[in-house]
């Protein structure tokens, strides 16, 4: 009777089963602390930079190629994706996926070391390797998120998505700046990189793919995975399929879920508008520089993270509807206030000189030394720095979210159509933000046009339920 009673007051995951311990769910966080640096390394900070300026030779056409890269690569995924996880749902177990994916991954950064002007021959391995390692590292996070409602209870889902949404920035961040005081900055890089070959900047694929191999080991020692069925590949795939074309002729039995994804799909391609673009707004609205870019985006990453862990505990709290409307709403508010600065003008009217001040209270001899010596860059950046804080609990919030709503035994197969949502679409809001710039031949015009993704997005939360759909029969 006592064993009875304990195990009555063992907390269950949401698919019904025991929680894993912390070891266990850290091993899940590992995982998140594993792929950060790739996005920031690879598409955002180092190596997208380096391979459109300095491989491709002339930064227009370089973007070209880049957009080429990243279309492919959505493209794929968003394709395969949700037939992967139906396919997870059908196997069971979700660490086979994860290990196959992430070791291919691996092995295609490591082939972005061969990115060199001197090697043109080699510019088709390398663009391959680049196609493949975003495809599988978006294949590897289908099954990782499938992990999610097998882990935790619905009372403490949202602090470990958060968490993991941070994870993602913190890990970046670090190996950003082992990059940056180790390769980049040294006047003898490690590893006698020679700077002139590019050492430094072809190494970030090797090291993130060491980064990668390395944090990725705690998952499969610790973390608890769901039982493997019986099913052979050949039928797991055919019943895969078949569940997944089922779950599209049930689709008006899942409607809450559809409210809800496509609700996701529209404010979260605002979001990552704002992430593409907001560096290039502000490198124009201000003239800042391609370090004063970078030294912008590690401030708001690392807020974001901040962001992520605290909307995690209040996810828990509240409820991950409420928080991803106050984070939709506090994001989109962030960003109306930020294209209302130039460097001179403050909240559309407002000029430095009528606020009296010369530079920001407290923060504005940090921001001076990090090179922002104007009050409206200087709060350009406190801003977006709130925006930060909003954008980390908007992100982990939306996993969570689907993660209550799902019934317990497709998680794989929705978190593939969750994959989807966030692929299929993702051009729209760019598209949006250059038609509007060259409409209006203003970059604060085609910023302004992501506020009606913000507005659509919330506006549809209100028809989604937070609460659990049962499987279609």
């Amino acid at each position: 009777m006592a064993d009875a009673a304990l195990d009555s007051n063992q907390p269950t995951s949401i698919l019904g089963g025991k929680t894993a311990s912390p070891l266990g769910q850290f091993g899940w966080l590992a995982y998140e602390l594993a792929q950060g640096p790739y996005f920031l390394l690879i598409n955002i900070f180092v190596f997208g930079p380096y391979f459109s300026s300095v491989v491709i030779g002339d930064p227009v056409t370089g973007q070209s190629y880049w957009g080429y890269i990243q279309g492919t690569a959505g493209l794929v995924i968003a394709m395969l994706s949700p037939i992967l996880g139906s396919l997870a749902d059908a196997t069971g177990a979700r660490k086979i996926g994860i290990a196959i994916f992430a070791t291919v991954a691996g092995v295609s950064t490591i082939g972005l070391w061969f990115a060199s002007p001197a090697m043109p021959e080699l510019l088709p391995l390398v663009i391959f390797c680049l196609i493949l390692s975003a495809v599988m590292l978006e294949f590897a996070s289908v099954y990782h998120n499938a992990m999610l409602p097998s882990l935790v209870s619905h009372n403490a889902v949202g602090k470990l998505s958060g968490l993991g949404y941070s994870s993602q920035y913190v890990a970046g961040s670090t190996v950003f700046l082992i990059w940056l005081f180790f390769f980049s900055l040294p006047e003898t890089p490690a590893l006698g990189l020679d700077k002139d070959a590019f050492g430094p900047d072809r190494i970030v694929g090797p090291l993130t793919a060491v980064w990668l191999g390395i944090l990725i080991l705690p998952l499969f020692f610790f973390t608890p995975d769901i039982p493997r069925t019986d099913l052979s590949v050949a039928t797991a795939t055919r019943v895969g399929l078949t569940r997944l074309y089922e779950t599209f002729k049930a689709l008006s039995h899942y409607r809450n879920i559809a409210i809800y994804l496509l609700a996701r799909l529209i404010y979260y391609d605002g979001m990552t508008a704002v992430f593409a673009f907001i560096g290039i707004y502000a490198a124009g609205i201000f003239g800042w520089t391609t370090a004063q870019v970078g030294i912008f985006a590690l401030i708001t990453l690392n807020i974001s993270a901040i962001g992520g862990a605290v909307g995690g505990w209040l996810d828990d709290k509240i409820g991950s509807k409420k928080t991803i409307m106050i984070a939709v709403a506090g994001f989109a508010l962030t960003n109306v206030v930020s294209i209302s600065i130039t460097p001179d003008i403050v909240l559309f009217f407002w000029t430095p000189e009528s606020v009296a001040v010369t530079q920001m209270p407290l923060l504005g001899g940090l921001y001076t030394a990090l090179g922002f010596t104007t009050f409206p860059e200087q709060l350009f950046i406190s801003v977006a720095m709130f925006g930060g804080l909003f954008a980390g609990p908007g992100l982990a919030s939306s996993r969570t979210m689907l993660a209550r709503i799902v019934p317990p035994n497709m998680a794989g197969e929705f978190f593939g159509l969750y994959t989807l949502t966030g692929k299929a679409t993702a051009f729209i809001a760019p598209f949006a933000i250059g038609i509007t710039t060259a409409i209006f031949q203003s970059q604060r015009a085609g910023f302004a046009i992501v506020l009606a993704f913000f507005v659509v997005g919330f506006l549809l939360m209100f028809f989604v339920k937070e609460e659990q759909s049962e499987e279609a029969h």
